[in-house]
């Protein structure tokens, strides 16, 4: 993870705990995780490591994966429009940015997904997988 994706990253969580959020819902980290792991992509749910839409605000339920080479943290939030209010909160961050929120912003259900750069295909179904 490069130090300038941590830096966005960290100023975006400002944002995220403005917006609120909570863990749990039809997908479970751990379910996410395993899923993440067997599919050979580096997973970490140490809270040192956690950043921005995965940060330990959502009670343990953040994890930062290394799919390809792209990283992304992921927030497994406690419903459906839990994850839809944190999307909205973080487009609002993304505006004006060099990388539309589109690129690197993506919703599954309860999970709320942010890549450091726009995922290519082979990732995107990759992490597709393993989300609800």
């Amino acid at each position: 993870m490069t130090l300038a994706w941590r830096y966005v990253s960290t100023t975006g969580l400002v944002l995220a705990v403005a917006c609120g959020g909570g863990g749990g819902g039809e997908a479970t980290r751990e379910s996410v995780e395993s899923c993440l792991r067997e599919a050979n992509a580096e997973v970490t749910t140490n809270e040192d490591d956690l950043y921005s839409i995965a940060d330990p605000i959502w009670e343990g339920e953040g994890l930062v994966t290394t799919i390809g080479e792209n990283d992304a943290a992921l927030a497994v939030m406690r419903s459906e429009s839990d994850a839809q209010r944190l999307v909205s909160c973080a487009e609002l961050f993304y505006e004006g940015m060099d990388t539309p929120s589109d690129d690197v912003l993506k919703w599954y259900g309860s999970v709320v997904v942010e890549w450091s750069e726009a995922p290519t295909d082979e990732e995107t179904t990759t992490l597709e997988g393993c989300v609800p």
